[in-house]
């Protein structure tokens, strides 16, 4: 689809041509993988699922099964549908093969007739799959890029995803009848790339924990995948200029291509040994513990499209210091935390900051954090908003306020 004809499907929209006379009864969701050890999008697709069912959407989620390395699949609860695809997952490559996905949606889509496509993610063959059965079975297609249509994720790795680029994964854009950014930001980033269709800006949500009543400790807390873009070693080295007596430094996450043991050198190397701890990934419930008994969390990220991890903590009522590469410069302006440049320089200035903060000043700072989750990014808001952009790619007339 060239620009000219991008904005053609758009007005189409606007002016109601080749829509339905009811609502959308069926929304299939696609994500490569829930497993509980992957990142964001494993957790909030099923959970998005969730909420469209609540709004009355008949729902089904496709995925695949990657097995145990990529830790236990989440799926929603009924009255949403999942449909495991088979596939084989090669973590030292980060290759992911999945001969049975396109069959398998395919499939769905043709007993379900389905409204509407969502999927998420790019450059990943069930990607390419859920573009190509769009288009075969003329479904209107949302995809939500979750971050890799940023400047930074595009050059990680760039070579490959040029090439990719020019094989498919251009193509498989033209195909999409809207995009789903999680914050303007991320908007902008698909802009960037040359990219017209309607974008819908919907924050994801998360669900608030009961309060802590728990002892907080002297902890600055890091839980996230162990990867580049996360900036765990920027982390380790602005600790070392900024710690103080009595705090420790923890890092929790799923390890991606030897980077966790990366990290143990640069500890030691640092003689960090005594106040910085690295751990695997931990399970919903300690997770939550983790979050409530910290003082202080940390996400130094050099991308995120919005950054689930830093919700989660603001809802659990932790102060937070995160960049300016995140949509988070909110911490700043409602009172909640730090957000500074993603430098080693930047970041040991924020943490020095938080660790000689009172405990009453951070306690109520992480008052105000649970406030802004509670009123800006809860589930059924963002449930009844992709409800209206399903509803207005089926019938058409005035896009959604949402909607640029």
């Amino acid at each position: 689809m060239c620009r000219a004809s991008c904005r053609l499907h758009w007005e189409n929209r606007r002016a109601g041509v080749g829509r339905h006379m009811s609502e959308p009864r069926h929304a299939v969701l696609t994500v490569a993988c829930t497993g509980s050890n992957l990142g964001g999008p494993s957790r909030t697709v099923p959970k998005l699922a969730e909420e469209l069912a609540k709004m009355g959407t008949a729902v089904t989620l496709v995925t695949l099964d990657l097995g145990k390395r990529v830790g236990h699949p989440i799926a929603p609860g009924p009255p949403v549908t999942t449909v495991f695809a088979s596939g084989l997952y090669w973590p030292r490559a980060r290759v992911v093969w999945s001969p049975g996905f396109a069959r398998t949606l395919r499939d769905v889509c043709n007993v379900s007739k389905p409204h509407v496509l969502h999927d998420n993610g790019l450059w990943m063959q069930s990607n390419r799959d859920a573009a190509s059965v769009a288009r075969e079975l003329a479904i209107p297609l949302v995809l939500s890029p979750r971050g890799m249509l940023s400047a930074w994720a595009l050059k990680y790795k760039s070579v490959k995803k040029r090439l990719a680029w020019v094989l498919y994964q251009r193509r498989c854009l033209s195909i999409v009848s809207a995009f789903h950014a999680t914050s303007a930001a991320e908007a902008a980033d698909i802009r960037a790339c040359g990219l017209e269709q309607p974008i819908a800006v919907i924050p994801n949500a998360v669900a608030l924990p009961p309060l802590w009543t728990g002892q907080r400790t002297k902890t600055i807390l890091f839980m996230s995948r162990l990867n580049p873009n996360k900036g765990a070693l920027e982390l380790v080295d602005a600790w070392a200029r900024a710690r103080v007596v009595g705090w420790k430094l923890l890092v929790v996450g799923p390890d991606e291509n030897g980077y966790a043991n990366r990290l143990r050198e640069s500890v030691i190397k640092q003689g960090l040994s005594n106040d910085v701890v690295i751990r695997d990934a931990v399970g919903d419930i300690e997770k939550w513990d983790l979050y409530g008994a910290a003082s202080v969390f940390i996400l130094p990220s050099h991308s995120e499209n919005f950054g689930v991890v830093i919700a989660e903590a603001l809802a659990s009522g932790t102060p937070v210091i995160t960049t300016d590469a995140t949509p988070w410069r909110a911490v700043e302006s409602e009172g909640c935390g730090w957000c500074v440049a993603p430098t080693v320089s930047a970041l040991a200035l924020a943490m020095e900051s938080a660790m000689t903060t009172d405990p009453v000043t951070l306690a109520a700072m992480g008052t105000l954090g649970r406030k802004l989750i509670e009123r800006e990014f809860v589930w059924e808001r963002v449930g009844q908003q992709m409800s209206e952009l399903y509803a207005w790619l089926t019938k058409g007339g005035r896009p959604p306020a949402f909607v640029c």
